[in-house]
């Protein structure tokens, strides 16, 4: 800012016959500027003194009147913006940075040269490579950074396709090579939903080790047609999943996970040669432990009140899940079916009723259930067994309802004898186990657990822990009162 006033030396610059003189100004309204930064050729602020030697002029001011005094001998250029002297002055040259200056309120930080911006936090360190620029995360852009939660590469690992079902649309997806093996939709479901959740991506990778896994969205959910007329039944669900089974080629594993049991059991007696094995579980083949009015009521509430039934669920799924879990798994259930269609299939799964039907199934069937299931009691599971002709009943410790969760060693270890028809070893009298396996199998038949047998044989409990599952591996048993029972009726114990 600049005032006006009369002239009262001649030999000092003016413009339009009226002098310059600096005014005070609000260094609250001023932007910081370093001394370092200003050039020759840059425009005056107010808080550098002014230098008669040079003024600054707008383009916009080519018409504008300069008077100076006659003993100075000023050039001015159309090409430049700046009065000049004839004997330009010296550039002053740019100070020494000092350390101390650096954290001076009052001064404006530098420009610097053109490269890219320190890592002061070293924040990218640990990713650079020394070569060849970033590496390739395995599992993708994280979706914990970002603003928009990055896509996955993950998304790319599993084959996403569609068939045409009864005028319908049926997604499905596989992963993996090897024999086929169906993983029956759950109540509501979502393929690239439930691949983006890194527990039950690891679930599935390793059942793709040995099988391609199939999965499929029921329609009225996920990816598949969400129109819901006609309204579902047990038979046209059966014919969803046995279109699935054809579109693979050959036959295929059925793996049936709670509601899924109903069809799957159709589609055993219908076709039998589509279906050479079933995996049942936490399956059940009636829900008349529920009263009519309980049912009813739950039916309703999922109708009305979708947001906060679909988190009761959740819970109810995973006991131990922490509030982010359930928050997730709560979006996953609305982003897989709406509170219309969440209301149909759960009226539909809740109501039927197999018990007749299940004595026609001869396919070979491992039921899994798990002890503390809150959804669907052990006891729908053992009810299930003991219909089916040639089942053969796990029980399984834990408390979840979905299979991917809680301790799966148990589970992969009875589901892997089953897929690869692995038998007991013929026990002669000549045990396969050490001196010390055998101390602590002769504690589990007398139903010690963990802790109980490392204190009484002076051991950890993590390596009582490896004992036990050296036993279970060497004589092909899944649970430990099986492999109790084994060895004694071999004498081994």
């Amino acid at each position: 800012m600049h005032g006006r006033a009369q002239l009262l030396d001649p030999g000092s610059p003016c413009i339009a016959r009226e002098a310059l003189h600096e005014r005070n100004a609000d260094a609250a309204l001023l932007p910081l500027v370093d001394d370092r930064d200003r050039n020759v050729g840059d425009r005056a602020v107010t808080h550098e003194p002014c230098n008669a030697d040079r003024l600054a002029v707008e383009q916009s001011d080519e018409h504008v009147v300069v008077t100076v005094d006659e003993r100075q001998l000023l050039q001015f250029s159309r090409e430049e913006h700046v009065l000049r002297s004839a004997e330009p002055e010296q550039a002053r040259p740019r100070p020494e940075p000092v350390e101390d200056r650096l954290y001076d309120p009052g001064l404006a930080a530098p420009k610097r040269a053109n490269r890219d911006p320190s890592d002061h936090f070293r924040s990218h360190g640990e990713r650079m490579a020394e070569d060849h620029g970033p590496p390739h995360r395995p599992d993708g852009p994280s979706c914990l950074h970002g603003p928009s939660r990055p896509l996955s590469f993950a998304y790319m690992n599993q084959d996403i396709r569609f068939l045409d079902f009864e005028g319908q649309r049926l997604a499905y997806s596989s992963f993996g090579e090897g024999p086929p093996i169906v993983f029956g939709p759950r109540w509501v479901s979502h393929l690239e939903e439930e691949w983006d959740d890194p527990r039950q991506r690891a679930f599935y990778t390793e059942v793709g080790r040995t099988h391609r896994v199939v999965r499929f969205d029921r329609v009225g959910c996920g990816l598949s047609s969400r129109e819901l007329e006609p309204r579902p039944t047990i038979e046209s669900e059966s014919r969803q999943l046995e279109a699935v089974i054809e579109s693979t080629g050959e036959p295929a594993i059925v793996f049936a996970s709670s509601c899924c049991c109903l069809a799957a059991s159709q589609l055993a007696i219908r076709r039998t040669e589509l279906v050479p094995k079933l995996v049942y579980f936490g399956g059940y083949a009636s829900r008349n432990d529920i009263p009519d009015a309980t049912r009813r009521s739950l039916i309703e509430f999922i109708r009305t009140n979708w947001k906060l039934g679909a988190q009761m669920l959740a819970g109810l799924f995973d006991p131990h899940a922490s509030g982010d879990e359930i928050a997730e798994y709560t979006r996953m259930q609305r982003a897989a079916a709406t509170a219309e269609a969440a209301a149909i299939f759960l009226e539909l799964d809740m109501g039927a009723d197999l018990r007749d039907l299940l004595l026609h199934v001869h396919t070979p069937a491992l039921v899994l259930h798990r002890r503390g299931d809150r959804t669907v009691p052990i006891g729908r599971g053992r009810e299930l067994a003991s219909l089916l002709p040639n089942a053969r009943f796990v029980p399984l410790a834990g408390d979840s309802h979905l299979p991917w969760l809680d301790d799966r060693r148990e589970l992969m270890r009875a589901l892997a004898g089953f897929l690869h028809n692995e038998s007991a070893p013929e026990l002669d009298g000549t045990s396969p186990l050490t001196s010390r396996e055998t101390e602590v199998l002769r504690l589990v038949a007398t139903g010690m657990n963990n802790k109980e047998i490392a204190s009484t044989l002076v051991l950890s409990e993590h390596t009582v822990h490896r004992h036990v599952a050296n036993i279970l591996r060497k004589l092909a048993q899944s649970s430990r009162a099986a492999a109790a029972t084994t060895a004694t009726r071999a004498g081994l114990i």
